[in-house]
């Protein structure tokens, strides 16, 4: 019985680990791949917030302006006619 189980354990890989191990081979590249698609998106990401902050930036300056009091708007003239009718 010994010499049995002792040609059992040195015949190769039962297909079902076979498989099982392809199966995580498989699953372990796409992770990589992911990985490496979610890397290049954080840059992209990234430089596009730094322009947007750049431009936030831009906006804050313009609202510092003040407006001249001298420049109002005119009133709208009420008293005439609509010029078709």
């Amino acid at each position: 019985m010994a010499k049995a189980l002792l040609g059992h354990v040195g015949n190769g890989l039962d297909l079902r680990i076979a498989n099982e191990m392809k199966r995580l081979r498989d699953r372990v590249r796409d992770l990589e791949n992911d990985v490496i698609r979610l890397r290049a998106e954080n840059t992209e990401l990234r430089s596009m917030n730094s322009e947007l902050t750049s431009l936030a930036r831009v906006d804050e300056d313009l609202l510092r302006f003040s407006v001249d009091q001298s420049l109002t708007v005119a009133e709208p003239v009420r008293d005439h006619e609509p010029a078709l009718t």
